[in-house]
């Protein structure tokens, strides 16, 4: 069972992995936070960059989960 802060990262563009599998993921992990960035694919476009950053450095300081 996870017990690490979990945070999925998704592209609400993405043309290989539909947005659904992103929010399942938050469901049966959890705790999990869920951020989906619009017109982000499945790849990692520079422009993107310091908003993923800013998300793993908030992340990176939250607290475990409980249990």
């Amino acid at each position: 069972q996870l017990r690490t802060p979990t945070l999925i990262i998704h592209g609400g563009a993405d043309p290989l992995v539909p947005v659904r599998a992103a929010h399942h993921l938050a469901e049966v992990i959890p705790g999990a936070r869920m951020q989906i960035i619009d017109r982000m694919g499945h790849d990692l476009p520079a422009w993107a960059i310091p908003q993923l950053v800013d998300l793993m450095v908030e992340q990176a300081r939250a607290e475990p989960t409980p249990g």
